[in-house]
């Protein structure tokens, strides 16, 4: 996975990489005010990790293989939880 040249604010930023479900899926309510329901959930997550820092230079990471049929997305955000500066999908 390549990552261009750029601004990084602060002088660096996270890379993620989130292992998805693209759609739509039903998930049956077992607790709460919505037990017994099934309700829509979309592109739910099931893996977040942390690939890596990115300073503002070109910069290539290695990918883990995907696996489980999840679909991939790959995200540079600003340090602290801070907005996306990039994202990317499959």
């Amino acid at each position: 996975m390549s990552i261009g040249a750029g601004t990084a604010p602060g002088g660096a930023a996270d890379v993620w990489l989130v292992r998805y479900t693209k759609g739509v899926v039903e998930v049956p309510v077992a607790r709460g005010e919505n037990t017994g329901r099934t309700l829509p959930h979309a592109n739910v997550v099931h893996s977040l990790q942390r690939l890596g820092r990115w300073n503002g230079k070109a910069a290539t990471l290695p990918l883990p293989a995907a696996g489980g049929g999840l679909s991939t997305a790959v995200l540079v955000q600003a340090p602290g939880g801070g907005p996306i500066l990039a994202a990317a999908a499959d």
